[in-house]
């Protein structure tokens, strides 16, 4: 069994494939917050990959083009629709000891 040099993990949580190094399909999906003055609007970003991008703080990994959507719209909710998010659960739903 070979080590991987950069064991990346997809981001998607329906899949967390770990990348090998002879793989060319995997991307990179980033949400990008406006930076006056140069920017104007938020943006998702999907690149190819690029092992200095893949470092970046924000940056999220997909294996795939299924998986990059996967993740760059649970971004565009977190981020553009923070309103349509379920609210948090308390965990005391149906727990009344009565």
């Amino acid at each position: 069994m070979s080590k991987l040099a950069n064991p990346w993990k997809c981001d998607n949580p329906a899949c967390g494939i770990l990348r090998a190094n002879d793989t060319n399909h995997w991307l990179i999906v980033a949400y990008l917050p406006a930076a006056p003055p140069t920017d104007i609007y938020a943006r998702v970003s999907i690149q190819p990959w690029n092992d200095f991008c893949a470092e970046m703080f924000n940056a999220k990994h997909a294996c795939g083009i299924d998986c990059g959507l996967k993740i760059a719209a649970q971004l565009i909710v977190e981020n553009f629709y923070p309103h349509d998010l379920p609210a948090p659960s308390t965990g005391k739903e149906g727990s009344r000891g009565d």
